[in-house]
């Protein structure tokens, strides 16, 4: 059984790995050349070149600020309506839950028409604003979902202590309840952002003109171009921020666990 384990996580490991040696390889390599299976002359120059062209860190720029615009409000409006899904029980709330994943689950293409028909109505397509609002659609429903379990372990009688001992609902809020829900809070807004993050399709629908992400970038580089030490640059500045929200939110989790703070 020990074997089949070792075998099992080198297949993984393998399969995961392989890609991104490739990925890193043409990213800070100079020279690679077939059928050498090691890159040669370590370089960066590949990746100074993304950073020195105003263009990509323009959209590298866009996308932080867009996701984390998103990712912040989808955890704001998703922490309390998880709240309530996850302690109250109450008639239908089976039925919002499977209502909230319907974007989600319906085709994106005809979901995307349709929102572009609205918000021509209301004078907001290819604005700012409609790429909040677009982005919130798709990404509420992860937050939500992923802090309803989180509060259904959630013990409510420690607020209730909290305010029978004179704590406003702000300072129970603070002190009480996001301790109590941190590492639930933390793995919500890790999925939330990736989500965010790596959002094309719905980019390319409502972005104003000359509003670029990473994405946008990448995904028809990748099509037409044959540059492959600057699309592998390219992808290793995209990944970069995800790898960076994942080891955080690992490290709270593993920091929570330390603490014993309760696990989803």
């Amino acid at each position: 059984m020990k074997l089949f384990r070792v075998v099992v996580l080198t297949i993984m490991c393998i399969v995961i790995l392989l890609p991104l040696y490739e990925l890193f390889g043409n990213a800070f390599f100079i020279s690679w050349r077939f059928p050498n299976l090691f890159p040669s002359d370590f370089s960066i120059d590949n990746i100074k070149f993304v950073l020195d062209n105003n263009k990509y860190v323009e959209a590298i720029m866009n996308s932080l600020k867009l996701t984390f615009t998103v990712t912040m409000l989808s955890m704001i409006l998703g922490f309390f309506a998880a709240k309530t899904l996850g302690t109250m029980k109450f008639r239908g709330s089976k039925f919002i839950e499977i209502y909230m994943l319907l974007p989600s689950l319906t085709s994106n293409v005809s979901f995307l028409y349709g929102l572009r028909y609205v918000l021509i109505k209301y004078n907001l397509y290819l604005t700012y604003e409609s790429l909040i609002f677009v982005q919130l659609i798709s990404c509420l429903p992860y937050s939500i979902m992923l802090m309803i379990p989180v509060f259904k372990n959630y013990d409510m009688d420690i607020e209730r202590q909290a305010s029978t001992l004179g704590s406003g609902w702000f300072n129970t809020l603070i002190y009480v309840t996001l301790p109590a829900v941190k590492s639930g809070v933390a793995v919500a807004f890790m999925y939330t952002f990736m989500v965010s993050w790596a959002m094309f399709l719905a980019m390319s629908f409502f972005a104003p003109v000359g509003f670029y992400t990473i994405a946008t970038l990448l995904v028809p580089l990748i099509q037409d171009s044959t540059d492959y030490n600057l699309i592998a640059s390219l992808t290793v500045m995209f990944i970069l921020p995800a790898i960076l929200i994942f080891v955080l939110t690992a490290k709270n989790i593993g920091n929570s666990k330390a603490d014993g703070g309760k696990m989803i």
